[in-house]
């Protein structure tokens, strides 16, 4: 219960708007009133965040919804268009997409430096010689090594 719980609130943290499909179902109003409450929640016991996640109810069978949808889509856009939340959201954007290109760039240069390097390091591994940590780190000075000495493409 209580992890259910706990990732229903990391869900609630995702979104930026909440929508609820089939709304035109007569179970729909629960679920939307489950979701705002648990939102409401969140406000009270959570720091105050710039922008009121909003709960929006659809139904593709009716069209109910779409243009509230809509609405709140454009002013989702707008907030983060033209304040400090939507500039610092960017930044943080940036700065995974930088950290994980280079851990991208690192592992594709380190494969190609251990490419010779690791059968010698598996077979003390299967020896028992080594410990897989004593290993790895044998296998990251050497790349290392030979990256520094230029004998790496």
């Amino acid at each position: 219960g209580d992890e259910i719980q706990a990732i229903k609130a990391g869900v609630l943290e995702i979104a930026d708007i909440h929508v609820v499909s089939k709304c035109d179902r007569d179970d729909a109003n629960r679920t939307l009133t489950d979701l705002r409450q648990m939102l409401t929640l969140g406000t009270m016991v959570g720091p105050r965040r710039a922008w009121a996640v909003p709960v929006v109810g659809v139904s593709s069978y009716t069209g109910q919804g779409v243009d509230d949808l809509l609405a709140r889509i454009a002013a989702h856009r707008a907030a983060m268009t033209d304040s400090e939340l939507g500039r610092e959201r960017r930044r943080r954007v940036a700065e995974f997409r930088l950290h994980k290109t280079a851990e991208t760039l690192l592992l594709e240069r380190f494969a190609a430096g251990a490419k010779g390097l690791a059968p010698a390091l598996a077979d003390t591994l299967a020896r028992r010689a080594s410990d897989p940590y004593a290993a790895a780190r044998q296998l990251i000075a050497q790349t290392i090594r030979k990256e520094y000495t230029g004998d790496l493409a």
